[in-house]
């Protein structure tokens, strides 16, 4: 599950979903939605991806999530706003298999990993374990970092 999907980078990530997986994306927005459709009918077209039915784009908030308990083995999120990160932690978690895990990936001001400590306290609240951040999450240049996190 991508959270936020806004672009289709998570193209990156689809392909690794297995032959009896999907991949799913929601983004509170339908017109990025309807764009990241267009976007991802001409990846598959040029990548010959036989797996297009493998891949959901969903409207949708990401603070109310339509999946039942215990759905996703890996949740990928980016640049999400902190304004609702305890009701979108807690969301995670919820939908979040036992075993799973979660990466939040997001720009830092002059590189440093202010959003980080924020962003662990909200995911122990939400009942994460096994912390951790780092720079470096795959996507656009620049001074990226993430946390990764259990259920």
């Amino acid at each position: 599950l991508e959270l936020g999907s806004g672009y289709p980078w998570y193209k990156i990530y689809s392909g690794k979903v297995g032959s009896s997986g999907t991949f799913v994306s929601i983004d509170y927005h339908s017109e990025i939605q309807s764009r990241s459709k267009k976007i991802l009918y001409w990846l598959n077209w040029l990548m010959r991806n036989k797996k297009e039915n493998q891949e959901e784009l969903i409207t949708g908030d990401v603070k109310n999530l339509p999946f039942e308990n215990e759905t996703f083995n890996v949740i990928l999120a980016g640049n999400l706003t902190e304004s609702s990160m305890d009701q979108w932690c807690e969301e995670s978690f919820r939908v979040l298999k036992h075993g799973g895990s979660i990466a939040i990936s997001f720009y830092e001001i002059l590189g440093l990993p202010l959003y980080s400590i924020i962003i662990t306290g909200y995911l122990k609240r939400a009942g994460f374990k096994n912390i951790k951040w780092r720079p470096g999450m795959p996507g656009p240049s620049g001074l990226n970092w993430f946390v990764s996190a259990e259920k």
